[in-house]
This record gives structure tokens, C-alpha cells and sequence, in this order.
């Protein structure tokens, strides 16, 4: 009977885990001060929540601030769109398309946006909106904000600091949605070696 319930546990455990890569994918944004500073990350798992990261947020943190009003404070965008030809996955809601933006605006999906207003006094006010849930006026990025803002997620963790205006030695990185390959399989043999340690300790 244990070795039963072991075994099953075991196999829900490595399903889960395959869930997780196949199904909830990592929003990530990465705020180095530089020069030996510290370094933030904060982490959410799509469908999970949450679908708002923030470090030093300030006004970003008004639930009504818009994309405009963003801009017109001083601050830097940059957009995230969806990978050309990523499948459309029927349980989220359908993207946010693009306006029409200048000739050779970038197109597509629009599927986080980042926001990077520089501190008077102090730290920055740094702010990831992830789809769903993204801020008011998002689709018109390209208009208001200029192609350049604009960049294709590609599951890595992105250097988005010169988009932003971010002098280095600091830097902010960026990682939507997509999980890479070598991730998923790493996951998926640990939890293979998990389960082989689970059934060689039951047997003995």
C-alpha cells in the first residue's frame, strides 16, 4: 500500500511539473542597480498571477494610469510582442493587436509591456504589465512610443536597458512567457530522477 501511494505521488508530482512547463510559463523582470548593487527579481506564473510586477512603482501603481500618461511623465516603454507564428492558445483571451503605427512598425501580439521612469531622489519606478492585464492605451505602443520600443520575446532574459534608457552599469532585463527548451527538459529530469529515488528508497 505505501509503495503504491509512493508511486502515485510521485507520477502526479512529475505531471505537475510538465504542467507547469507546458501550460504556466514565467513572466520575469531582473533590476540590477549595477556596480556591485543589488539586484531585484521578481517572478509570476502566468494564470497565476500576478499579472503586475513592480519595484518603486510610484504613479505606475494607479490602476488608471495610461500608456500617454506614462510618456508624458518622462517615462520609457517597451513592448513585448508574441513570437511570429506562436499558436494561439484557446484558454487566454485574445491578444492586443497593434494599432497602426509609423511605416515598418513591427506587428503582431502584444503580450507585456514594461515601463521605466528614472528616480529624482532615489531608485527608479519600474513596472511589467503582462496580457490579460495590460495598462490603458497598450495597443497604440508603436504610435505614441515609436517602433523602436518594440521587441519580439523570445524566452530568454532580454536586455531591454537601452530601450529604456537605463545607463549601465545598471541594466533591466525582461523574460515573457515563452519557456526555453533546456528548462523544460532540466525540469523534466529532475522530476524523472526524483521519481527514481522515490522507488529505489521504497524498495529498500
Amino acid at each position: 500500500m505505501k509503495t503504491t501511494k509512493l508511486l502515485i505521488s510521485s507520477s502526479v508530482l512529475l505531471s505537475g511539473l510538465l504542467g507547469l512547463t507546458a501550460a504556466q510559463a514565467n513572466d520575469i523582470l531582473v533590476i540590477n542597480s549595477g556596480a556591485g548593487g543589488p539586484s531585484i527579481t521578481l517572478t509570476s506564473i502566468e494564470g497565476i498571477g500576478p499579472e503586475f510586477l513592480a519595484f518603486n512603482p510610484g504613479i505606475l501603481a494607479d490602476p488608471a494610469i495610461s500608456l500617454s500618461q506614462i510618456l508624458v511623465a518622462g517615462g520609457r516603454v517597451v513592448g513585448l510582442l508574441e513570437p511570429v507564428g506562436e499558436p494561439v492558445n484557446p484558454n487566454e483571451p485574445p491578444c492586443v493587436q497593434l494599432d497602426g503605427g509609423p511605416p515598418g512598425s513591427p506587428q503582431g501580439c502584444l503580450s507585456d509591456i514594461v515601463a521605466y521612469i528614472a528616480g529624482q531622489f532615489g531608485p527608479p519606478n519600474v513596472a511589467m504589465w503582462s496580457d490579460p492585464n495590460l495598462l490603458q492605451g497598450a495597443s497604440a505602443i508603436a504610435t505614441l512610443a515609436g517602433p523602436g520600443s518594440l521587441i519580439y520575446e523570445d524566452g530568454t532574459l532580454q536586455d531591454i536597458s537601452l530601450l529604456l534608457g537605463v545607463a549601465p552599469p545598471a541594466s533591466i532585463l525582461v523574460q515573457s512567457d515563452v519557456v526555453p527548451v533546456p528548462a523544460a527538459v532540466w525540469l523534466f529530469g529532475s522530476a524523472l530522477g526524483l521519481m527514481g529515488a522515490i522507488r529505489r528508497k521504497v524498495a529498500t
